[in-house]
């Protein structure tokens, strides 16, 4: 093989990028997340188990409501695949505010997952994108919810 003419374009790529990367965060470390900074709005990197398979993912979400050790979420993806799927994803406007580097989709089905599962907070969402991914949220929480929201309302964080 003549390796003169080879070259690795991956590399390249990236030696090359202008784009500032977030500060890298350790997701392999368990540090406790207080239940009094997760309100709803608030958007978190939690490890969201796969709808219809076995495992879990490291994902944007944002908190609907806390339950005990339960927390309700909306997770978030970045795939591009989001596009096609049409109503079943809300997109995120404001990046900065919500502490997200990437263009993201916030999944309307919401999950439930345990307090330990939540790995860090990055921001909260805008005024603008919280009324509308919480006032999808609100109809199904109505359904299921059996006691008040800790931390505040979906009203509250919407307004």
């Amino acid at each position: 093989m003549n390796r003169k003419y080879t070259r690795n374009a991956g590399k390249s790529r990236h030696l090359h990028n202008d784009r500032q990367s977030p500060p890298v965060v350790n997701l392999s470390t368990v540090r406790r997340i207080p239940r009094t900074r997760l309100s709803p709005g608030t958007v978190v990197w939690a490890r969201v188990p796969f709808e219809d398979t076995e495992g879990e993912k490291t994902r944007p979400a944002v908190i609907i409501d806390l339950r005990g050790r339960d927390v309700v979420i909306l997770p978030g993806t970045t795939a591009p695949a989001r596009k096609r799927l049409g109503p079943r994803y809300v997109e995120v406007t404001d990046l900065d505010a919500a502490g997200l580097y990437r263009p993201t989709g916030i999944r309307r089905a919401e999950v439930v997952i345990d307090l330990i599962e939540i790995i860090d907070i990055v921001g909260t969402l805008s005024d603008v994108d919280a009324s509308r991914i919480l006032e999808a949220a609100i109809g199904r929480l109505s359904n299921t919810s059996p006691g008040p929201i800790v931390g505040g309302s979906i009203d509250q964080a919407v307004a």
